[in-house]
């Protein structure tokens, strides 16, 4: 029984050993795998609306598809760290956003994260001459306007005030920033049978850079499939413009 106890007692020792010399032998080392890079979406929509007489801008900013607790975007000298959903709003006044030149800085402080978008706002503009203004007899009506500079599209519409309720039908049509004029056919005050529509028409211009978008305390119908601007870091859409002040035609007994 003795020598028994003492061979299991080698050969434990012995394999002991072996484990030890098997164990200084293996140089691997353990390789953490690298946390993934988070991705960041956000998209951007700043307008100026000479009609409003305030900045409307609105962002949205999230990190691997969630809200960012300490988030930040800045908007020129404005910073905005409190969102809903995500989604950061600031009404500032119009002098806050300057021609040509702006920017947007997205921000996340705990993963050291910053991106800057540079957008480039419209002059402002306005409505120049009408003619006829006092539309009683339903002609064609020309609509002049002064040329706003960084834009590269206006945006004309004209809409009754009474609109939907009396039947009219909104006019819109995209044109190059460099035409100034344009002739709004009689036809926009009629309805489908051929009579008149008395009513006040408002006359909307707006001057956008690659892109534009609906906006807080929007007036007026926009037409579908207005472009926007696509942007990488982070990935998402930008839309930016100025709205000119109202003007006016007359459609009445």
């Amino acid at each position: 029984m003795m020598v028994s106890k003492s061979r299991h007692l080698g050969m434990a020792i012995v394999i002991g050993i072996a484990i030890l010399w098997l164990s200084s032998c293996d140089n691997r080392s353990f390789v953490a795998e690298p946390n993934p890079q988070p991705t960041f979406s956000g998209d951007i929509n700043v307008v100026r609306d000479f009609n409003q007489r305030k900045t409307i801008a609105e962002f949205s900013f999230f990190r691997d598809g969630d809200t960012i607790p300490d988030g930040v975007v800045r908007l020129n000298n404005f910073s905005l760290t409190e969102s809903i959903h995500g989604v950061y709003a600031i009404e500032a006044p119009l002098q806050s956003v300057f021609n040509g030149l702006n920017t947007v800085e997205f921000a996340s402080l705990r993963d050291n994260y910053s991106s800057s978008i540079a957008i480039h706002m419209p002059d402002s503009f306005a409505v120049m001459f009408i003619n006829p203004r006092d539309n009683t007899g339903i002609n064609n009506v020309t609509v002049q306007w002064a040329q706003p500079d960084f834009a590269t599209r206006i945006l004309l519409v004209v809409v009754a005030r009474n609109y939907p309720a009396n039947g009219s039908i909104p006019y819109m049509t995209v044109l190059d920033a460099d035409v100034t004029t344009h002739i709004i056919p009689y036809t926009v005050f009629e309805d489908q049978t051929g009579f008149a529509i008395r009513d006040t028409y408002y006359v909307y211009l707006v001057a956008y850079n690659q892109g534009f978008g609906e906006y807080p305390g929007l007036e007026f119908p926009l037409p579908p499939n207005l472009p926007k601007r696509r942007i990488s870091n982070p990935s998402g859409l930008a839309t930016y413009g100025t709205v000119a002040p109202l003007d006016s035609i007359l459609v009445l007994p």
